[in-house]
């Protein structure tokens, strides 16, 4: 296995110290390798307002999200969408201590705390550590 500086594995696990002053527009999201009936709850999820921008979701939007689920997109699909929209790495950016948390209509309705910055933290990490394994892997 190869060895990395340690100012290198710095640069790679550079995390922001607090949250941007604008959030992140979701990129261009390509849905290989995923159920088509994640895909779709993926899609209808994208075009609400919640999720317009990247920014951390209010606890518990699941449960108003079920209340309003096109007929055509099944509850075990959304959780694997709210999965997948949660665990991106642009999202485990923005969600540090205090970045405001919003509901399904992108009104701010609390804020992210201190245990779930630091999860966050912890999955960014880990996502980031993945990433260089890949790349290490393809060399």
């Amino acid at each position: 296995s190869a060895v990395i500086s340690a100012p290198a594995m710095r640069r790679v696990l550079s995390l922001p110290k607090k949250a941007p002053s604008e959030a992140p527009v979701p990129g261009k999201w390509r849905p290989s390798g995923k159920n088509p009936k994640t895909v779709e709850a993926i899609s209808w999820l994208r075009t609400l307002p919640c999720c317009v921008l990247i920014r951390p979701l209010r606890i518990g939007i699941k449960a108003y999200l079920v209340s309003i689920l096109p007929s055509h997109i099944d509850k075990r699909s959304l959780t694997r969408a709210l999965r997948w929209w949660c665990t991106q790495k642009e999202y485990l950016q923005v969600a540090v201590i205090g970045a405001d948390r919003v509901d399904v209509d992108g009104h701010a309705v609390g804020t992210v705390s201190e245990k779930q910055a630091a999860y966050s933290l912890e999955l960014l990490k880990r996502w980031e550590l993945e990433a260089v394994d890949n790349i290490l892997k393809d060399r």
